[in-house]
């Protein structure tokens, strides 16, 4: 997508991206071209002034797997948590935990006894 992008286009994107930050609601997502990506604005903070990071919250079935996705804020971020994702032991862990977690009867709901 990237390499095909005009200067037209990147401009126009960076436009909106630097409107997002400058005027976005504190943490107001702003959906994109990429399904399952919404780029978020993160409060400043003591130490830094607001920034863009991006929600990657895959879907699955037309609906978002999970109430909230992974937050990456900057490059470095990605590659190492790409590099995380991708660890073949631990997908093998997590294999192993699909199987015991798909034996587990379902819980009975608990209660708040006064």
């Amino acid at each position: 997508m990237w390499e095909i992008m005009n200067k037209q286009q990147m401009d126009k994107i960076i436009a909106q991206l630097e409107e997002h930050l400058n005027s976005g609601g504190d943490w107001e997502k702003m959906e994109t071209y990429i399904d399952g990506v919404e780029i978020i604005k993160y409060p400043s903070t003591k130490s830094r002034s607001a920034i863009l990071g991006v929600e990657i919250n895959p879907i699955k079935d037309g609906k978002k797997i999970k109430r909230k996705g992974l937050n990456i804020s900057n490059e470095e971020q990605l590659v190492l948590f790409g590099e995380y994702l991708m660890n073949d032991d631990l997908i093998e862990l997590i294999k192993i935990m699909d199987q015991i977690n798909g034996t587990q009867p379902p819980m009975e709901a608990k209660k708040l006894e006064f």
